[in-house]
């Protein structure tokens, strides 16, 4: 749980050359101070984003790194952070201590779900729902009644039903600034690419499907918005460091080992592979479809302009069920190429 962070007075800020070091320990710092700081972080990563990352499945292209290094260095940065979250509280063998960590870092996540931080939100969900962390029932079942509800509701609102309606219905409700949930964007433009033909059905192939276009453009569009409007924090460069400066990120079977240290697995307990994240951890999907690859159901426009797979449920189920981490995996949408259109890029 301790990591080594830059203590940077003002001057230190001016001169980097000059640092202090000192060794705290995460449950030392405000909570809300902690979700402010990590959303400042996250929303300057999120408005480096530009459209031409967007477009064509570029994230998940054979030159990615070239195409979207924006984007993958956010979807690299939600599993770091969900990973490291999951080790602070996996590494502590004092049973005490591991409950108020995991406390701690639920009114982290509920403080970021105030504060219109949802990908910040969802980090550290991501990294409580992991299998190592969920496992521990006896450090859940130690925490207190009004932080066990605060974290039911908000695996409530996250919910993977009726293709993410909760959050869409809170997210219809807020003002911004806002650091939306980037997954979700990614799946519906994966949809809308591999759902709908690039030209329209029976007629010349060089005739383009600009509804098509016309939905890729809106949803780019939507997420540009976001980004304008930046969150009125003032920075501390010393939580920020300690935020980016991680010393403690443990494997998926480090986690398990830590865990089963912590709390021994039951007679009856069956045995469990370790888990990754229902989160970002790669450019491809953390999800698999619930039908097969290539089915090609078409996304429909709802009223209200939200977009549906038919006969998909939302099109994606999470592995192993975790609603609320499954919300955070929906990134990198699925493992297929998207078709090449050229109008969806100048439309977007």
């Amino acid at each position: 749980i301790f990591a080594t962070a830059l203590e940077t007075t003002i001057d230190e800020k001016l001169n980097p050359a000059v640092v202090r070091q000192r060794t705290f320990s995460v449950l030392e710092l405000d909570a809300v101070e902690v979700a402010k700081q990590l959303t400042l972080l996250e929303h300057e990563m999120f408005q480096k984003v530009s459209p031409s990352e967007l477009v064509k499945q570029a994230w998940n292209s054979a030159n990615k790194h070239e195409r979207a290094p924006n984007l993958l260095r956010v979807i690299e940065r939600f599993n770091e952070v969900a990973f490291w979250i999951a080790g602070e509280v996996c590494s502590i063998s004092d049973a005490k201590t591991r409950t108020s960590t995991l406390r701690h870092f639920i009114q982290i996540a509920s403080a970021c779900f105030q504060l219109n931080a949802f990908n910040a939100c969802l980090q550290v969900i991501a990294g409580l729902n992991m299998s190592a962390v969920a496992r521990m029932k006896k450090t859940w079942s130690r925490l207190p009644a009004r932080h066990q509800r605060a974290w039911e509701e908000l695996n409530h609102v996250m919910d993977t039903s009726g293709n993410y309606a909760n959050y869409r219905a809170h997210l219809a409700s807020v003002k911004p600034p806002v650091l939306p949930c980037l997954g979700l964007f990614l799946s519906e433009l994966t949809f809308i690419e591999e759902g709908n033909p690039s030209s329209l059905p029976g007629r010349d192939k060089s005739i383009r499907n600009f509804q098509r276009c016309r939905m890729v453009a809106e949803r780019i569009a939507q997420l540009m918005r976001y980004q304008e409007t930046k969150f009125p924090f003032e920075e501390d460069v010393r939580i920020q460091a300690l935020l980016m400066k991680r010393t403690l990120v443990l494997t998926e079977d480090q986690l398990q080992q830590q865990s089963l240290l912590n709390e021994p697995r039951k007679k009856k307990e069956p045995r469990k592979v370790a888990e990754s994240p229902r989160s970002l951890r790669s450019p491809r999907t953390m999800m698999r479809k619930t039908n097969s690859q290539g089915s090609g159901d078409e996304l429909k426009e709802t009223e209200g302009g939200e977009t549906s797979a038919e006969g998909t449920n939302g099109g994606y189920a999470a592995e192993g069920g975790e609603a609320a981490a499954a919300a955070a995996a929906a990134a990198s949408s699925s493992s297929s190429s998207a078709a090449a259109a050229s109008s969806s890029s100048a439309a977007a």
